[in-house]
């Protein structure tokens, strides 16, 4: 969308309702979240070859990192640091 657009010269703003996102900040959301992802699979990972322990951390820790990835897809952009 963005290509055609400024191939033709359209403004970006008016097609997409809003301002365009810069790709840095883009670049910089998708690694935060994979740091979580990556963090919370490594606790499951730990968790679940823990001797003794039962299903409850593995529950945990998913429930955990669907919440965080919830929280941080719901955040302005304001507040997530993209600016």
């Amino acid at each position: 969308v963005i290509r055609v657009c400024r191939s033709a010269g359209m403004p970006l703003d008016l097609v997409l309702g809003g301002s365009v996102q810069p790709a840095g900040a883009t670049l910089r959301s998708a690694c935060v979240l994979l740091a979580l992802v990556v963090g919370f699979r490594a606790a499951h990972v730990v968790a679940s070859e823990t001797p003794g322990l039962t299903w409850r951390p593995w529950l945990t820790t998913n429930l955990s990192l669907h919440l965080v990835i919830l929280l941080a897809a719901l955040l302005p952009a304001g507040l997530s640091g993209a600016s």
